[in-house]
């Protein structure tokens, strides 16, 4: 394997590490987030409902039962969500660890093998610790963290990433042309 097959596997490899890393925070986030945010909307309603009289009760208790429905999938992560945020942190220093090596790379001095047996060890431990198990939906955040928020220029250069394939998850693409469609329709 010469050097520039080595740093493209590098990066390929820190793009599954780092992506992953992000998918696992995706699931932490909505699991602590959303469980807090359901409890409150439907104690605020209930009250309301308590209190007054409110046209279209039978849309709204309808409403309640689809957000339980919602809450009861989430506590099924709940009790794991402190693993995922776990493993988020170990997979973000095994991707950091992945920067370095490609930086050394550039190092006419440095020995590939060493790098490149280095690379697989990060991949056995990124195939290891990985939960495969993630909440609907920590996808289309984890491409938002991974592609928006995370420096990512140094892979960028050697995958040469697309808006359209790559940046935005395709799930998305189709769900938001299925509702730009039945809107049209409607």
């Amino acid at each position: 394997m010469n050097k520039i097959q080595l740093q493209r596997h590098i990066a390929e490899t820190a793009y599954n590490v780092g992506f992953g890393a992000k998918i696992h925070f995706s699931t932490f986030e909505i699991v602590s987030r959303t469980s807090v945010v359901i409890n409150i909307a439907s104690i605020i309603i209930g009250i309301i409902f308590l209190g007054y009289h409110v046209d279209g009760e039978k849309n709204i208790s309808i409403f309640l039962l689809c957000i339980g429905v919602i809450g009861i999938y989430l506590y099924s992560y709940d009790e794991k969500k402190d693993e995922y945020l776990k493993q988020g942190k170990e997979l973000t220093a095994l991707f950091n660890k992945l920067k370095i090596i490609f930086e050394m790379t550039e190092d006419e001095n440095v020995n590939l093998d060493d790098c490149k047996r280095q690379v697989q060890e990060i991949e056995d431990k990124y195939n290891e610790i990985s939960i495969s198990k993630q909440i609907f939906l920590s996808n289309w955040l984890a491409h938002y963290k991974f592609f928006w928020e995370q420096q990512i220029g140094w892979i960028d250069n050697i995958l040469h990433f697309i808006l359209l394939r790559d940046k935005i998850p395709l799930s998305l693409i189709i769900t938001v042309i299925v509702i730009v469609f039945l809107s049209i329709l409607a």
